[in-house]
């Protein structure tokens, strides 16, 4: 994979770039913004999540550490996926739905390399309390609906609907041939919006 980079973007294009710390990871990040905070960066194949913030309005080096709350992990069984079978990457940025609770979308990857195959799993980070809770539930598509890999890039709430759009393919992404098909998904019976029992 390559360099994850925090680039400056203004009126005449990309000006300037920094390379983001390495220990924050680098194919299992996601973002999530902060108000008046920073910046969160989850991992949620390593089970370690990090805030960052700028060190000044003018450069692009961050200082990051350690988030300060204990963290529990919970998954969601799914008689359909074993765990231990795939490699969770990143997918959409964390989108806040209540004070204190975030939500968002990654992509699963084989850990069988050797045939094309990602899938889409849902997040949900609660950090209200002293504990923080983070729930992963993978989201199992037929593959008659979807491509072989998809993975979502972005998380849209629109009036009372959520919508999440994906960029998906046959083949893996490195093949000169491939092509890619952006979709959106209109989330019915999803759980955004559902209470959670952490316990």
């Amino acid at each position: 994979a390559k360099n994850n980079t925090l680039i400056e973007i203004g009126d005449d294009g990309a000006r300037h770039e920094a390379r983001l710390p390495l220990f924050l990871g680098i194919k299992n990040i996601t973002p999530v913004p902060l108000k008046k905070s920073g910046l969160m960066f989850i991992d949620f194949q390593e089970f370690v999540i990090h805030v960052c913030v700028r060190m000044s309005n003018e450069g692009l080096e961050l200082s990051c550490e350690p988030f300060w709350k204990e963290v529990k992990w919970h998954y969601k069984v799914n008689d359909n996926v074993d765990r231990n079978d795939w490699y969770y990457r990143g997918g959409t940025a964390g989108y806040e739905i209540n004070h204190g609770i975030f939500v968002g979308f990654g992509h699963t990857t084989h850990r069988n390399d050797e045939e094309p195959h990602h899938d889409i799993w849902f997040w949900k980070l609660d950090i209200r309390n002293d504990i923080a809770h983070v729930l992963v539930e993978d989201i199992v598509v037929d593959h008659d609906a979807d491509f072989a890999i998809t993975d979502p890039a972005s998380l849209v709430h629109v009036n009372h609907d959520w919508y999440l759009f994906t960029s998906e393919s046959d083949d893996f992404w490195n093949r000169q041939d491939i092509t890619l098909v952006n979709r959106v998904y209109l989330l019915s019976n999803q759980p955004i919006e559902r209470d959670t029992d952490f316990d």
